[in-house]
């Protein structure tokens, strides 16, 4: 009985092939766009994210906790043996890296910046954060020959005017706050998806830094990657204790925005679904209501012979499901193979390269969907249909037939 009424429907549909085939199109064109938006959003928010973790604040960090407010070249992480102790012994690390930072001036011969200056083991860094895979031009800094490298982002590179093997100075204090100037040579420029960033951070060589110090060396920061990022807070909690001098804080904590966006990108990715169904479901409502005033005589002649009530209901509602569901598994199927196409090589969005990345975004955005979403785009189109559908299955049910036949 239910394939009869799915048969019927499918035939009633194309009785007015013109009307049909304009709303299926339409619904097929919604939910194309609808999963290209949504996947693209998706895409351009996780990238967002993994360059965050990766590049710039990883999943935890260990401060001194007057550095968190301060930031001064004393305020280190004493007794650094301890720490790394550890996070050597915890299954949950899956790398960490200890760096000395520090405010500084960089000159080159065509100009002068505000940077962080940060001192790094080049091996456990290159772990950590994926920098050395960023690289434009030259090379990393244990890569080279050069004396006293330095690593800095394009953006600066540019701003300096300085190239492969330029050599800069760079003024920092010392923890007596002595200033300290000390020269340095480019040994590779790398660009990330936040020119922001790349303005601001350059790295040398621990020991670089450390002997300009005296030998002294001073870890600020200790960067860590764990094995599962669920179980960052569980982590933060468990190490929060180890020393009270010692603040452990996670990436919501060190990137409060990059949290917001992460909880608000799923709402905003349904709202964009909400509206394209909603308009999709006047479309289904309009097309539905005049197919059954165009049908007011054979629905009445159908209830004059017998049909009852709900069964004009039932059918209504079929043709209603049917109508929908064959423009929106069209549009699924498109959508998925673009997405997929999408996913593999990229959208390329160079033109607009500079803009992204003053809001930290890559200029080539990899499109990603889960099936799960396919799934629930599924339901969302078939409770679109069915409710769209109410009303003009309720009006076919309220027709009278003698009035109706007289049509």
């Amino acid at each position: 009985m239910k394939l009869m009424f799915f048969h019927i429907a499918w035939r009633n549909i194309w009785r007015n092939p013109g009307r049909s085939g304009v709303l299926m199109g339409a619904i097929f064109i919604g939910v194309t766009t609808g999963i290209f938006l949504v996947a693209l959003v998706n895409g351009w928010v996780q990238q967002r994210f993994d360059s965050l973790i990766g590049v710039q604040t990883s999943h935890i960090q260990f401060h001194n906790t007057d550095f968190v407010d301060e930031r001064g070249i004393a305020d280190t992480i004493d007794e650094i043996e301890e720490l790394t102790d550890l996070l050597s012994e915890d299954d949950r690390v899956k790398v960490f890296s200890s760096r000395m930072i520090s405010d500084a001036m960089i000159a080159s011969a065509r100009g002068t910046s505000g940077i962080v200056m940060q001192g790094v083991d080049p091996e456990s860094e290159r772990l950590t954060t994926g920098l050395s895979d960023q690289i434009t031009d030259g090379a990393y800094i244990d890569e080279t020959d050069l004396r006293n490298p330095v690593f800095l982002g394009g953006r600066l590179a540019e701003k300096l005017g300085v190239e492969v093997g330029t050599r800069i100075v760079i003024t920092f204090q010392d923890p007596e706050g002595e200033l300290i100037s000390a020269a340095f040579s480019v040994s590779g420029i790398y660009r990330t998806a936040n020119s922001q960033y790349d303005e601001r951070n350059v790295f040398v060589r621990k020991q670089d830094m450390a002997d300009q110090l005296g030998g002294r060396e001073l870890i600020h920061e200790v960067a860590v990657i764990l094995n599962d990022m669920d179980r960052v807070d569980e982590a933060v909690g468990d190490w929060q204790p180890f020393r009270p001098d010692i603040e452990v804080r996670g990436w919501r904590d060190l990137s409060p925005e990059s949290a917001m966006l992460e909880e608000y990108s799923v709402q905003m990715m349904g709202i964009l679904l909400v509206i394209i169904l909603l308009a999709l479901s006047f479309g289904i409502l309009n097309t539905m209501l005049m197919a059954i005033y165009e049908r007011l005589p054979e629905l009445g002649m159908l209830q004059a012979i017998g049909m009852q009530r709900h069964t004009v209901f039932r059918m209504v509602m079929s043709e209603t499901v049917v109508l929908s569901l064959a423009g929106g598994i069209a549009g699924m199927g498109v959508g998925a193979i673009i997405v997929n196409w999408l996913s593999g090589h990229g959208l390329n969005l160079s033109r607009y390269a500079d803009a992204l990345a003053d809001f930290g975004y890559d200029a080539i955005v990899y499109p990603e969907l889960e099936l799960s979403f396919y799934f629930s785009l599924t339901l969302f189109v078939i409770i679109a249909a069915v409710i769209s559908g109410l009303w003009p299955a309720i009006k076919a049910t309220r027709i009278k037939p003698i009035e109706a036949m007289r049509k």
